[in-house]
């Protein structure tokens, strides 16, 4: 063998021989559903990719998975790092982080999941245990979740760029009512408003009386989300104000009935949501169904997200308050469903804020714009939040 290969070699058997006991960096990473990629590539890359390990739960690869665990030697260092993913939605991963006193999660993958061999693989039979995060992506700030004062830590918190969202449509087996469906091209923020009251006959979008017997519901997300907490705000409303959203009922390969969300919930997952929307409401429903997501869960409905040009395509995707989503209509102000993107943390140890910070960069400078739009010169606008007037920069 020759020397380089025999010392990576070592390297690595040190690595995982090392991180069997406890690795020198712990990071336990919650919140934004809507960004995962994004910091999927960028915890990648944290990592030296002749060490790196990862599992993922579920079957979409840890680039969509909801759980995962990273693990090998951080770049440029040493240093044995482990990264625990899990993703609980913004609103949600921000209380995790910040709540006083601290609140564990149960859902981080345990590093019994690991193999000690390098590469992707999907963890079956999952072992999880109960931590406390300790950093939070969010697609809102602190201040916007609510989350913040009396019983919560203010958290140290960075801009890493902008998360936009879109309004989508379902499908329908009926060809009638899938014609119907198909004349709806756009919504505003008002009829976004009255449909997230518990729904309204098609015809308040298409503008035919014919289409009076079809009847339009809402599909949303729970109250920890920050998508939600965009669309919420986007449509007038308050973070706090009551909506009511329906779980589309699945068997097989379509959606078969509709139950309205108890409590004022939705779907936990965008990916979810988008996956089950993607499926037809069967012909003997007269029912279509109307939802928020961000864009990379955008492209479960067919949708084609092209990050060069900035540009999402699809029958599934409607444009909001006439203007087309773009990257180029957020830069400049025409499109307003978006929010920024949030790293957010509490008190870390040295070794934790230097990786913290590397995190953030990489997101920030290489890897923003897989989840959502860089924050670069290009950028031409400013808000305070959701839903707040766009200003230029």
């Amino acid at each position: 063998m020759k020397p380089g290969k025999i010392l990576m070699a070592s390297m690595l058997a040190i690595s995982t021989a090392t991180m069997a006991f406890a690795a020198d960096i712990e990071l336990r990473i919650t919140g934004s559903t809507a960004f995962r990629a994004a910091t999927h590539a960028a915890i990648n890359a944290l990592i030296e990719p002749a060490t790196r390990e990862i599992g993922y739960v579920g079957t979409s690869g840890a680039a969509g998975a909801t759980q995962a665990i990273y693990s090998g030697v951080m770049v440029g260092t040493s240093q044995t790092i482990v990264v625990q993913t899990s993703y609980s939605g913004s609103l949600g991963g921000i209380a995790s982080v910040a709540a006083v006193p601290p609140v564990p999660l149960t859902t981080w993958p345990a590093e019994s999941n690991l193999t000690g061999i390098p590469g992707e693989h999907q963890i079956t039979g999952p072992a999880f245990i109960s931590a406390v995060a300790n950093v939070a992506l969010a697609d809102n700030s602190q201040g916007e979740s609510g989350n913040i004062g009396a019983g919560f830590t203010t958290l140290t918190a960075r801009r890493v760029g902008v998360v936009p969202f879109v309004w989508v449509k379902g499908n329908h087996a009926d060809p009638t009512v899938q014609d119907a469906l198909a004349k709806v091209k756009n919504i505003n923020a008002l009829q976004a408003r009255v449909l997230l009251n518990g729904g309204v006959p098609l015809s308040f979008f298409t503008g035919d009386a014919a289409d009076a017997d079809y009847y339009t519901l809402p599909v949303g997300r729970d109250k920890e989300s920050g998508t939600r907490l965009a669309a919420l705000l986007e449509a007038g409303f308050s973070v706090d104000s009551y909506v009511e959203q329906y779980e589309a009922i699945v068997s097989g390969t379509e959606i078969v009935d509709f139950g309205l969300w108890p409590t004022d919930g939705g779907y936990t997952s965008g990916g979810t949501l988008a996956t089950n929307l993607a499926l037809p409401v069967n012909a003997d429903q007269p029912v279509v169904l109307l939802g928020y997501v961000g864009i990379n869960d955008a492209t479960r409905l067919g949708a084609v997200l092209d990050t060069d040009t900035g540009t999402l395509t699809g029958d599934a995707i409607l444009t909001f308050n006439g203007e087309p989503f773009s990257y180029d209509a957020i830069r400049q102000g025409r499109y307003s469903f978006w929010n920024y993107e949030y790293l957010l943390h509490g008190a870390l140890n040295s070794n934790q804020q230097n990786a913290v910070t590397q995190l953030g960069d990489l997101i920030t400078n290489d890897y923003a714009q897989l989840s959502g739009i860089k924050i670069d010169a290009s950028f031409r606008v400013v808000r305070a939040g959701a839903g707040q007037p766009i200003f230029a920069d």
